[in-house]
């Protein structure tokens, strides 16, 4: 199993903080559990929200729409918890409540099944982050979409007529997995990551269409898929230190108090293995580029 950098940095933070804070009060220690998910169990109100998502998803798959609609009722309801609205984000929560409402007029106007099968995906996607933060189920999308672009670069490579149709129609699956991962990404990342790929997204798709209707290639189009990948990549990789150590955690009381120095210590020094190792990566990407003129390949998954 792949161990993330944000995974690696946590936990290391969590070890010092845990020296750091044993002789100190339960609540500092309840603190570094909370931020490394090592909290010995989950709020009843998220193991709640948790089952009623599961339960929701495979009543929709099974295109129960009478079961789904009132699963969905409980859903909206039990995550009004402000135990719960204290994990995630701001904008990962205004996108879950704009997904439930829209299922929920879905199943009231008996619209088509697919659509809110695709809600049920996302909405248990952004439930397993507010579970599992620290290494979420979306981040697995990471190979699939991955795939979905060489699917998209093949085709438009292609010999083929239409190549150009080829890869938009390829460029559909991408979208929708995109989509299927959004509200989970954005309870995790910045929401400007996420607005960043799906523009991405909307100009290689607008190159697309422009290449067919103009009946031939241009570069512009490959220049639009490696900014499509950049993006992904950044969605799913080195921001994610920072995402993780800048997440989202339960507000603890007051009287918690200030940090005392070896955790703050702590954290200098685990800020500066990061902005090493960035700074490190940066200089191999512009050695390369400047000797071969190409971005460094993205290396192989096992």
């Amino acid at each position: 199993m792949k161990l993330s950098l944000s995974g690696l940095i946590v936990g290391i933070a969590a070890m010092l903080m845990v020296v750091g804070c044993s002789d100190k009060g339960p609540n500092q220690v309840q603190h570094v559990q909370a931020m490394t998910g090592l909290a010995g169990s989950l709020p009843a109100s998220l193991e709640s929200l948790e089952m009623l998502s599961e339960a929701f998803y495979t009543a929709a798959n099974n295109g129960n729409r009478q079961l789904s609609y009132t699963l969905l009722s409980r859903i909206r309801q039990a995550a009004k918890s402000s135990e719960i609205r204290q994990l995630g984000s701001q904008t990962g929560w205004k996108s879950w409540d704009q997904s439930v409402n829209k299922v929920m007029e879905d199943l009231t106007y008996n619209r088509t099944s697919p659509e809110w099968i695709n809600e049920a995906a996302r909405m248990k996607l952004a439930v397993d982050v507010l579970i599992n933060p620290t290494a979420p189920l979306w981040l697995q999308y990471e190979d699939v979409l991955q795939d979905d672009l060489r699917r998209v670069h093949l085709a438009w490579k292609s010999q083929g007529n239409d190549h150009a149709l080829a890869a938009l129609q390829q460029l559909e699956t991408y979208s929708r997995h995109i989509d299927r991962i959004e509200m989970a990404a954005l309870m995790q990342r910045p929401e400007l990551l996420n607005t960043h790929l799906q523009s991405s997204l909307d100009y290689i798709r607008h190159m697309l269409e422009a290449s067919r209707q103009a009946s031939g290639g241009t570069p512009a189009v490959s220049t639009a898929l490696a900014s499509l990948e950049e993006a992904a990549s950044s969605l799913f990789g080195i921001d994610e230190a920072e995402a993780a150590i800048n997440q989202h955690l339960p507000v603890m009381p007051d009287d918690v108090g200030r940090a005392p120095v070896s955790e703050q210590l702590a954290v200098l020094y685990i800020s500066a293995i990061v902005m090493g190792i960035l700074a490190f990566a940066g200089w191999r990407r512009y050695a390369f580029e400047q000797k071969h003129g190409t971005a460094i390949p993205a290396k192989k998954r096992r």
